[in-house]
């Protein structure tokens, strides 16, 4: 597919209290459009990046006051990935579709949920839809669930905005190791800037290898690198099948044990909330029913152990 028409894809005014610093280190803090820094240096050379409708170096450094825009590539060849994908929602204006685990969210690569878009969404026929539909925001490839989709220019700059102002919220759903009791928050700092996660306990299940493991569902209310990940892990219950922050797991091939399971959206384009609510994986209940299951019946084996003779 051949895209001939240069959209804006995005545009933010940077605010006062923001310190100066280089181009591609803000965008690549704000936004989820690029998966790295090198694809935003190749993006600001390319020219699909302006800072005040001027090209940028990379590595320069930008001021309070100053517009950045993106665009979408003017003359790219898109190829399609054929996998099916759930779609919860869609209209003309955007989509929310569930990104299944170990599949990369952005287009940079062909296997991506980006590049399998094209197969599972409807062309928009608005005035300024994009050529081809795009993630806003991304998922860790280890985790599963719930990917809203801008399918318009217009639908693209104002689900961004909601993300930057965190007026989307996002529900979570894992399984920890450990005895993790009630309600929390953890305000941990993750890279020296404020992060804060939300979580409440659902069920609490003996295991052999774990001792506890713990259902949770969990809100992060700031969107930083790993966040929900790391903050866990940092307070000794890090997800069960983590192969980053949980070392210690003897869990092989079951994948990692946490989904987005829940999104809260304004819909600009229908004028309504979008809600949308899913089932995390079977795996998730029968991983627990397994582990509580060994445990009773390692449990029965103990107590009919005759006694020995004194």
């Amino acid at each position: 597919m051949l895209c001939n028409m240069k959209k804006l894809l995005y545009s933010h005014r940077i605010p006062e209290h923001v310190e100066p610093i280089s181009v591609s280190l803000y965008i690549y803090n704000i936004t989820d459009i690029y998966p790295s820094r090198k694809s935003i240096y190749k993006a600001i050379k390319k020219g699909d990046i302006t800072v005040n409708d001027k090209i940028r170096e990379p590595g320069k450094w930008i001021y309070p006051g100053d517009l950045i825009q993106i665009y979408e590539h003017e003359s790219e060849i898109i190829s399609s990935y054929s996998i099916k994908l759930n779609v919860l929602y869609e209209d003309e204006w955007m989509a929310v579709v569930e990104k299944p685990a170990g599949l990369i969210t952005n287009r940079y690569g062909h296997k991506t949920l980006e590049m399998a878009l094209p197969v599972n969404l409807k062309q928009s026929s608005l005035h300024d839809a994009l050529n081809f539909s795009r993630p806003v925001h991304r998922l860790d490839k280890s985790t599963g669930g719930l990917v809203i989709i801008g399918k318009t220019s217009s639908a693209l700059i104002s689900l961004s905005s909601q993300f930057e102002k965190r007026a989307i919220q996002k529900k979570y759903r894992a399984i920890v190791s450990g005895k993790l009791d009630g309600n929390g928050e953890i305000n941990d700092p993750i890279d020296n800037k404020d992060a804060i996660t939300r979580y409440s306990v659902l069920k609490q299940v003996p295991s052999l290898q774990n001792v506890y493991m713990t259902l949770i569902d969990c809100w992060p209310l700031t969107g930083r690198y790993h966040q929900i990940r790391r903050h866990l892990s940092g307070h000794g219950f890090p997800i069960v099948g983590d192969k980053k922050y949980n070392l210690g797991s003897t869990l092989q091939g079951k994948g990692l044990f946490l989904w987005s399971i829940e999104i809260v959206c304004f819909n600009d384009y229908a004028q309504k909330e979008i809600h949308i609510l899913i089932n995390e994986p079977r795996k998730f209940h029968s991983l627990l029913q397994r582990e509580e299951k060994r445990w009773n019946k390692f449990q029965s084996i103990i107590s009919d152990e005759p006694e020995l003779p004194e």
